[in-house]
């Protein structure tokens, strides 16, 4: 099945966050959360949902803990979906970016990339300079 980019994006952005666990497929990402980290505003945004929704890979929930909340639940079909799309983007994604570039350039990226990734994944090893 294919998937749009953008709706890939938005079951990316589901399954990475925090209120997504992956030992719990009824995990609700509320639609602000959803919007704030997508960079896509809420009309937008509703419509892509209702498109995945269409397509059986989220579902629509309210909210417990808020009445006017709205929140979305990603489908096994949808994990399923996001699984089987997932290495034909990431290859998209190198081909785009590293395709034609001097390997210098390359290994110096590469050693940034993992640089920042190691600050992130470990704020704790950060050293703070004066």
């Amino acid at each position: 099945m294919k998937i749009k980019l953008a709706d890939y994006r938005i079951l990316a952005a589901i399954l990475d966050s925090p209120q997504t666990d992956s030992t719990n497929e009824d995990c609700v990402v509320r639609m602000r959360d959803l919007a704030r980290a997508t960079n896509v505003s809420a009309s937008r945004l509703t419509y892509q949902i209702d498109v995945l929704e269409k397509n059986g890979w989220v579902t629509k929930v309210s909210v417990p803990s808020d009445k006017r909340g709205k929140g979305v639940l990603i489908t096994p079909q949808g994990r399923q979906v996001f699984r089987e799309a997932t290495p034909v983007y990431t290859r998209e994604v190198q081909r785009t970016v590293f395709e034609g570039l001097d390997p210098d350039i390359a290994r110096a990226l590469a050693h940034f990339s993992r640089s920042v990734l190691g600050k992130v994944a470990h704020p704790e090893r950060r050293r703070v300079r004066a």
